[in-house]
């Protein structure tokens, strides 16, 4: 199927959904946007799966340094990440 006929058709089932599944879809399509931008810019730059850090990612971790920064998250403390980290029996 021609690229085209496949936006025609795309453009067809978005006309059909409701509301509600229509953000879905938009949800959807975003992902599978980034996930392109991801794969592209990695391919790009050459880099491995475990080396690369994705939007999201980078947006989570600016934001709980913001939050620990000004308050707002006070951390845990060396022996609490051990222990989540280990479990309950490490010494």
């Amino acid at each position: 199927m021609s690229n085209l006929k496949v936006r025609q058709q795309i453009q067809s089932y978005i006309e059909q959904l409701s509301e509600e599944k229509l953000i879905v879809a938009a949800d959807f399509l975003a992902y599978l946007v980034e996930k392109e931008d991801n794969e592209a810019t990695k391919k790009l730059l050459n880099v491995d799966d475990d080396e690369y850090i994705s939007s999201e990612e980078l947006q989570q971790s600016e934001s709980a340094w913001k939050d620990y920064i000004s308050g707002k998250d006070k951390g845990i403390s060396s022996q609490e990440l051990k222990r989540q980290l280990l479990g309950e029996n490490f010494a």
